[in-house]
């Protein structure tokens, strides 16, 4: 598997501007119509979770 990832990474750093010309225009549907960046917010004291198991159970009964 190592092997196939170092192949594909490699062609993807090599080819990264071909590809993206053929894959642009799937793309587009995702853009804005005014073409603006959004405001992001900035979140102070808060922390994200990826995943549920007794560890992340007990950890945010104390928050």
């Amino acid at each position: 598997m190592a092997i196939v990832t170092m192949g594909l990474s490699t062609y993807v750093i090599n080819y990264n501007s071909q590809i993206w010309l053929r894959v642009e225009p799937y793309f587009v549907r995702f853009e804005s119509p005014d073409k603006r960046d959004i405001e992001l917010r900035t979140y102070r004291d808060h922390a994200v979770v990826i995943g549920y198991d007794d560890v992340t159970k007990r950890v945010l009964l104390l928050c």
